[in-house]
């Protein structure tokens, strides 16, 4: 159940991200073909299952370390997985999707 709620939240905020980083964070105004959209969605999706499987195997590997509980133990597996997915996301986003 864990992974099917993180790719969840995951493909929500890949839609949300699309509009931002096209306008905002890479502004680029011009429209470029559907090929754009679908190099986006490639690598958020690769950024989503990277997220869901460090996530889930910190979650599923490794036992919470000095007695914490489980809900903060995912929820620190969760930061991590986040930290790692964003920046494979913005490396594609910026080398791949949004190049000059």
């Amino acid at each position: 159940m864990f992974a099917v709620i993180k790719g969840f939240s995951s493909f929500c905020a890949m839609v949300n991200s699309y509009v931002w980083n096209k306008l905002w964070t890479f502004n680029t105004r011009e429209r470029r073909s559907i090929l754009e959209a679908v190099e986006f969605f490639l690598v958020s999706t690769g950024g989503m299952l990277i997220n869901v499987l460090v996530a889930t195997t910190i979650v599923s590997v490794f036992e919470p370390p000095f007695s914490m509980s489980p809900a903060l133990w995912a929820n620190i597996a969760t930061l991590l997985a986040i930290t790692v997915a964003v920046s494979w996301n913005f490396i594609g986003y910026k080398f791949i999707v949004f190049k000059k």
